[in-house]
């Protein structure tokens, strides 16, 4: 018999929320877990809404006029609404719950570890998943979640994933095109017959209640724990309405946006799907660059990428040695773009760039 850990692992719950307050409530939890101030959180939630939902490093479009949702990690555009729900394990540091230091486990490491607490909680109601690696988790070949990394400049880091519940994957294309009529956003695009939902593969419907309940119950067996629901208290609710008036939710969203000196884009097809790398070019030198893409990274290394190339000229031995000066510090992580050297993938999109 495994005896019980020390580690506490507290479960907030909200249902029915927008993007807004998703971001300012997992923005908060990411502070005050990092600092030190309140135990690891596993966050599980739902959204009232359909909304497109962007990865960490997606390119949204400059209008502002339909609500998109982003999340704090890389990966793939989803849907996201009723039928779907999201999580999110919120640690100090990226491997807290596992055996060994910060960053002595690789991300992809990291990943494997913190998926299994889903796995556990679909066994529990009769569903065998399977994590063939980098993004996904499939039932009988089938996504049925997808998941992703943040690691934040102090080592916090947020492990989440999205959840088909009762609605499947291939729901996305409807929400893209509402909310990116103009096609800014590259999404891969899945087909039914690529997807399934929990509720599909258990015969029966599941509620969101039960559906806490099961994923408290695997994680709770991951880390040898029990993970009680809390509450948000006054003094939590204080610090969202910080984070909410300051307009940060919508700053969030459109930080990364298709802007009029962005005037060329390349693209090409990585290990996780899309990538694009959006930037500016006078004279042969790089301006502003944005990377854009469905792969999953620690935001610092992409904001440190970006910054090296500004200024660069768009000639192959010098983007390589401005991506080698930026990246490849410890704890730094580049997955889904393909091959032994995942950065020259952004190299080789600037050198296919074309006026946009």
């Amino acid at each position: 018999m495994r005896s019980e850990s020390t580690v506490r692992v507290e479960c907030i719950v909200q249902s029915d929320i927008d993007p807004a307050t998703c971001y300012a409530t997992q923005r908060h939890l990411l502070e005050a877990v990092g600092s030190g101030l309140r135990p690891p959180v596993l966050h599980v939630f739902s959204f009232r809404d359909d909304h497109a939902s962007l990865g960490r490093f997606h390119i949204a479009p400059a209008d502002r006029g339909t609500e998109l949702h982003r999340r704090f990690a890389g990966g793939r555009v989803l849907p996201i609404g009723p039928g779907f729900a999201g999580l999110a394990l919120i640690l100090p540091q990226r491997d807290a719950l596992t055996d060994g230091g910060a960053t002595r486990l690789s991300a992809p490491q990291v990943m494997n570890r913190h998926v299994r607490g889903f796995l556990s909680a679909c066994r529990a109601a009769g569903i065998d998943p399977i994590y063939p690696g980098r993004d996904v988790v499939t039932v009988g070949k089938r996504i049925v979640a997808t998941l992703g990394l943040e690691t934040d400049e102090r080592g916090a880091a947020l492990f989440e994933m999205v959840i088909a519940v009762w609605r499947a994957f291939d729901d996305a294309p409807s929400l893209i095109d509402r909310a990116d009529p103009d096609g800014v956003v590259t999404a891969a695009i899945l087909t039914p017959d690529e997807v399934t939902d929990l509720e599909h593969e258990l015969e029966r419907s599941l509620s969101f209640d039960e559906l806490v309940a099961l994923v408290c119950h695997g994680y709770g067996e991951q880390v040898r724990t029990k993970i009680a629901r809390a509450e948000l208290s006054a003094a939590d609710a204080a610090a969202l309405r910080v984070i909410s008036e300051a307009s940060a939710p919508s700053e969030w969203v459109y930080g990364r946006c298709r802007s009029p000196n962005l005037t060329h884009r390349g693209s090409l097809l990585g290990a996780a799907g899309a990538l694009d790398v959006c930037f500016e070019e006078r004279d042969g030198v790089l301006g502003q660059v944005i990377v854009s893409g469905d792969f999953i990274a620690n935001s610092e290394a992409v904001f440190r990428i970006e910054g090296a190339l500004r200024g660069c000229r768009r000639e192959a031995a010098e983007i390589d040695r401005a991506i080698a000066a930026a990246c490849g510090r410890p704890g730094d992580y580049l997955l889904g773009l393909g091959g032994s050297a995942p950065q020259t993938s952004i190299r080789d999109a600037l050198l296919r760039g074309e006026p946009w």
